[in-house]
């Protein structure tokens, strides 16, 4: 390493007897050959492919499982969509793209809320509520229900301090 850097410094002029075979500048400054991308035609890149594997793996459920599932898809399309575009996405633009990429196997009822969708299915059992305020609340009022434990506890052993002894 170190003589091919001195060997780069030099411009390839530099003499001299090292120990390691003298680089190729040609081979060197080589721009590689470009590398081939997948050129998949995705109709709707702003959902990405993933989006239209879980639509084709649907499609072939039954008719309940189907049903609820579109509810599920059409969730991940409408946050998809808003993380893409960041704007608020209309609930019959992701209905009507539902249907046209499932060939009209896959369809939501004229009534349904995709936002009440998004909001049922991320409260699932699994969740832990970590953004709940009242969390927060409810760890304070154990650590001031340790604190006064903690002080009855003191006044216990320390009769002149505070309180004296407790009868029982």
């Amino acid at each position: 390493m170190l003589w091919d850097h001195l060997f780069i410094i030099s411009d390839f002029k530099l003499d001299v007897d090292s120990p390691y075979p003298k680089i190729d500048s040609v081979a060197l400054f080589k721009k590689p050959e470009p590398l081939e991308y997948p050129q998949k035609k995705i109709e709707y890149k702003h959902y990405g492919s993933y989006i239209k594997a879980v639509i084709d793996k649907a499609v072939d459920l039954d008719e309940e499982v189907k049903a609820e599932m579109s509810k599920y898809i059409a969730s991940y399309m409408k946050l998809v969509h808003r993380s893409w575009n960041n704007e608020t996405v209309n609930d019959e633009i992701v209905k009507n793209d539902l249907v046209r990429m499932s060939n009209g196997k896959l369809k939501l009822e004229d009534d349904e809320n995709i936002r009440q969708l998004m909001k049922t299915g991320s409260n699932g059992p699994n969740n832990t509520n970590r953004n709940n305020p009242n969390n927060n609340r409810n760890n304070n009022n154990s650590n001031n229900n340790n604190k006064k434990r903690k002080n009855k506890n003191r006044s216990n052993n320390y009769p002149n301090q505070g309180g004296g002894q407790r009868n029982r």
